[in-house]
């Protein structure tokens, strides 16, 4: 069963800022294999349906923009030998400048980001 989880950003300044596209989402292994998140339109559990490609999101001061992490136990076809533990998350703004690690185990099969939509919940 897919899971996935709700990235949140927030404009702490006090001004209006634009955001736009995918933020990143780097999982990294013990042994410090990197690999990137998938970048998709629309998955499982949210995402961009209606526009067909990310916005450019105004953001005024305090407002939130979210985006959804997918995560598969396993793999369409059944493969468990393309899944992995992973031991951290990297999260980056879609400029690539870092902004949280997540350190945990999890296993994964298939790993994909949604592009930023306004508000809490990850999709339009």
């Amino acid at each position: 069963l897919p899971s996935s989880a709700v990235l949140h950003f927030r404009n702490a300044s006090a001004k209006t800022c634009a955001i736009e596209g995918y933020p990143g989402v780097i999982a990294t292994s013990s042994s410090e294999v990197s690999t990137p998140a998938e970048e998709v339109l629309f998955g499982p559990n949210g995402g961009i349906r209606h526009s067909g490609e990310p916005l450019v999101i105004l953001l005024k001061p305090n407002a939130v923009a979210s985006a959804i992490i997918d995560s598969a136990a396993e793999t369409a076809s059944g493969d468990l030998a393309e899944c992995k533990t992973v031991a951290n998350l990297q999260i980056q703004l879609p400029s690539g400048e870092p902004v949280a690690d997540i350190r945990s185990a999890l296993r994964v099969c298939a790993l994909e980001i949604h592009p930023l939509v306004l508000g809490l919940t990850g999709s339009d």
